[in-house]
């Protein structure tokens, strides 16, 4: 009985998250002028900042990746010292970005949990729970927000 009102809870705490984060979204677009948000160029620009995140990603992550193999699963040393040299790119990539500091590590963020996720998923065995999903969906699509939202 206790499990069920506990599931019960967190689905009511779930739908609430939900139906504050749409509320939110449609106060947000309505704010938007009319003008188109994604022309043909802001199109490209969005997918090139898109692939920057991505490769970021993949050097923290990847570099993370092999620093960790290196020091807590036995691999030889230079597992950690090439990780450290990718985890350096790392911070070259970023500064690929058009943004700010800033908006910039902020974005980051979002796409490096969803990254994150997805990685230990293939090379870690991990299976991501639905709240592991909807966390990272929610933390995507703030970050997005703040990254991508047309700024007069």
């Amino acid at each position: 009985m206790a499990g069920t009102l506990n599931g019960r809870k967190q689905r009511h705490q779930v739908q609430i998250v939900v139906i504050f984060l749409a509320s939110a979204s449609r106060k947000a677009l309505r704010q938007v002028n009319s003008r188109p948000f994604l022309s043909e160029q802001n199109r490209m620009e969005v997918a090139k900042s898109i692939l920057i995140f991505i490769l970021a990603g993949i050097c923290e992550i990847g570099g993370g990746y092999l620093v960790w193999l290196s020091l807590r699963q036995g691999k030889p040393l230079w597992y950690g010292i090439l990780g450290a040299i990718v985890l350096i790119l790392y911070g070259v990539v970023a500064t690929f970005q058009p943004a700010n500091f800033a908006r910039t590590y902020a974005t980051y963020g979002g796409f490096f949990i969803v990254m994150s996720l997805v990685w230990a998923y293939k090379f870690d065995n991990f299976h991501p729970d639905k709240y592991d999903i909807i966390g990272a969906g929610v933390a995507l699509l703030g970050v997005c927000i703040i990254f991508y939202a047309p700024r007069r």
